[in-house]
């Protein structure tokens, strides 16, 4: 029997090379502390790694830490607590006479072969293991519950437990800024991960999830992705790998070009949004390395509701969009 405890991380605690990509990744805290929270194509990563840890058999799945996007559902946890809970977790695991538990922490996101991964370590001898990629340590252990000491900080202790090496030889993206957030939207649409869009692929390279409203005259170009309840206007341009994520909503006539809009946004009329990755009133833009508060809530802002996001007559407007079931 095998159990799993997933952290919730915010920045890699190795490999620090990596952690300072561009002005963009390096400015965006806010993002960082919760990347593995923010939906991509319809699915956070964390979300995402337990359902293939589920799918491969483990049990009691704990995840701790700042799960919820936005801060919305509540107080988030501080990593530092979510460590001290996966301490009473491994105790119970312990007390349960589980026979191994993989701990991960989703700073990064990583395709591996679970029970693969069990095996090796079972066969290793080791109190645990530690996953590997080509550029080095990943923040993903598997621990004998029944040896390892769980007493005091139990990163440092993992982080300094001898260890067996195991490869990673599957997809595997650190999530250490927005480069590597735009990176793995782009994979997923090239099929360079195990990851598909949560939506109905209405034509090739086109995914458009329940509720989504479309304007008849709007252009949506693959690959590209429209989420849950997302609200696209006339003469809109959805083009070359960009996302529009759920409850989103984008006014006439703007152009979104290689670029993600992430739940819950308002992007006014008339906009041309390239190379950039935009939340609320936030806008980092990948090629410029520069990152923006927009303080026109008529360009840009969060999107609450109906009558918090629309200046104009909405009811006139969407008479002509298309509703996706």
């Amino acid at each position: 029997m095998a159990g799993a405890i997933v952290i919730a991380g915010s920045d890699p605690q190795v490999s620090d090379h990596k952690i300072r990509i561009s002005t963009a990744s390096d400015g965006w805290d806010r993002w960082r502390s919760g990347m593995a929270s923010i939906p991509v194509l319809g699915c956070s990563p964390i979300a995402r790694t337990a359902e293939a840890m589920k799918s491969a058999g483990l049990t009691g799945i704990s995840i701790l830490g700042p799960t919820s996007w936005g801060e919305k559902n509540g107080i988030r946890s501080s990593e530092e607590q979510a460590w001290l809970l996966a301490a009473d977790e491994l105790k119970t695991c312990k007390e349960k006479n589980v026979d191994a538990v993989v701990i991960t922490r989703t700073g990064h996101y990583i395709e591996c072969e679970w029970q693969s991964l069990l095996e090796q370590h079972g066969k290793y001898g080791e109190v645990a293991s530690r996953a590997f990629d080509s550029e080095g340590p990943l923040d993903l252990w598997v621990v004998d519950p029944s040896r390892f000491c769980v007493d005091g900080d139990l990163l440092a202790m993992l982080q300094v437990t001898k260890v067996a090496e195991w490869a990673v030889k599957g997809y595997v993206n650190r999530l250490a800024g927005a480069r590597d957030f735009r990176r793995f939207v782009t994979d997923i649409f090239s099929s360079r991960c195990r990851v598909r869009p949560y939506a109905t692929e209405v034509r090739p390279g086109v995914w458009v999830a329940d509720g989504a409203q479309i304007a008849r005259n709007a252009r949506v170009v693959a690959p590209a992705y429209i989420g849950h309840g997302v609200k696209i206007l006339d003469d809109c341009l959805i083009t070359r790998g960009s996302t529009v994520e759920a409850n989103s909503y984008v006014d006439f006539g703007t152009a979104i070009e290689d670029s993600s809009v992430l739940p819950d946004t308002y992007v006014g009329i008339g906009l041309d949004l390239s190379h950039s990755i935009v939340d609320g009133d936030e806008i980092v833009n990948l090629r410029h390395e520069v990152r923006l508060r927009i303080s026109d809530p008529v360009v840009m802002r969060r999107h609450f509701s109906k009558a918090q996001h629309d200046p104009h007559s909405v009811t006139e407007n969407e008479r002509d969009c298309v509703l996706f079931h």
